[in-house]
């Protein structure tokens, strides 16, 4: 059985990029893999640029023990020239890239000089890479890289836990939920300024961990909000879709996203979703179809009042919302990894 290294952040920690590696783990069956932490320091992750030459010696001294890496990073400026470089460290051996996160902004200045985008061809081309959506791959081969080269291959959430979803009777039509980081380039505080503004009977459960928790447990203190805005810290499995489970409207304003798990996962838990038009977002939720799209996060407060005006309208939402996740499920997302894997490979 061939062995594949998958290299991403943060293993220690979960959710995000790492929540979706986990995700398929299980599902691989025509290969073995194991996980590969970048950015890890021994002084803290704040000295993460010093982490580069250590996770070079690392890789370095693994190469010949696997057949294959898998690097999952971002188009966001550390990770894409870490991973450059720790691509070069691999050499010319099978490697595959999958690019989660996006930026407009490091795109659009890689675009606009000729040096950054030789040096991004030069460490991302003639490999196999992985774009979540059709922009992105859009994207990656303006700055270069051959489309020929790039499959798109969405984000995969495990749905073992979904089940058949709550009945429409059973939600809470007047509950709210947010997943993900607590930080502020997810939209939260213009979320909870809107949210301060719509019915006294509306519910706002956010679910995460993050650095602007702190602010946001002030903010709803010095509001008096706590019997509406409800802090759970991060939650997983059972306890995560019990939550989603209980409401009608998922809610996501962030200012970038590449394509979000939280969002799909929302969405197979059959809720309808207000979300920012970001990163991939808008090729899986159409607007006044399955959910609400908004030019920036400020636009949130007039969908949350139309959302909770109109349950019945949530509740069809959110049953096209659960066909819709169906393709991102671990097992099927799985496969399509593993066939690139063996590809790559010459086993297939």
């Amino acid at each position: 059985m061939r062995r594949v290294l998958i290299g991403a952040r943060d293993f220690d920690h979960g959710g995000g990029v790492v929540g979706v590696v986990r995700a398929l783990q299980p599902h691989f069956s025509r290969v073995e893999t194991s996980n590969f932490t970048l950015g890890r320091h021994p002084l803290g992750a704040w000295r993460d640029g010093l982490s580069v030459p250590l996770d070079n010696a690392r890789l370095h001294s693994l190469k010949n023990d696997w057949d294959l890496l898998h690097i999952n990073t971002s188009m966001r400026p550390h990770a894409v020239f870490r991973d450059g470089i720790l691509l070069a460290t691999w050499g010319r051996r099978p490697s595959i890239v999958t690019f989660h996160g996006w930026s407009d902004g490091l795109w659009s200045r890689f675009a606009a000089s000729a040096v950054l985008r030789r040096w991004f061809v030069a460490a991302y081309g003639g490999r196999p890479i992985i774009a979540l959506a059709e922009r992105f791959r859009d994207g990656l081969e303006a700055l270069g890289l051959d489309r020929r080269d790039i499959e798109v291959i969405g984000p995969a959430f495990d749905g073992s836990l979904m089940g058949s979803g709550t009945n429409a009777e059973e939600r809470e039509n007047t509950r709210i939920v947010y997943l993900g980081r607590l930080v502020r380039e997810k939209g939260l505080f213009e979320l909870l300024e809107a949210f301060a503004r719509l019915a006294d009977g509306a519910e706002l459960i956010l679910v995460g961990s993050g650095p602007a928790g702190a602010a946001i447990e002030d903010w709803i203190s010095t509001h008096g909000m706590a019997g509406r805005v409800r802090l759970t810290g991060r939650l997983e499995g059972v306890d995560k879709v019990c939550v989603l489970q209980s409401a009608s409207i998922f809610v996501l304003p962030s200012y970038t996203e590449g394509l979000p798990v939280a969002m799909l996962e929302a969405m197979a838990a059959g809720l309808a979703v207000v979300v920012t038009d970001v990163g991939g977002i808008s090729e899986i939720v159409a607007h006044g179809r399955n959910g609400w799209l908004l030019a920036e996060a400020s636009e949130v407060g007039v969908a949350l009042a139309e959302a909770l005006a109109d349950p019945r309208k949530c509740s069809e939402m959110g049953a096209r919302n659960r066909l819709a996740a169906r393709p991102f499920e671990a097992a099927a997302i799985a496969r399509q990894v593993e066939d690139l894997y063996l590809h790559e490979l010459g086993e297939r």
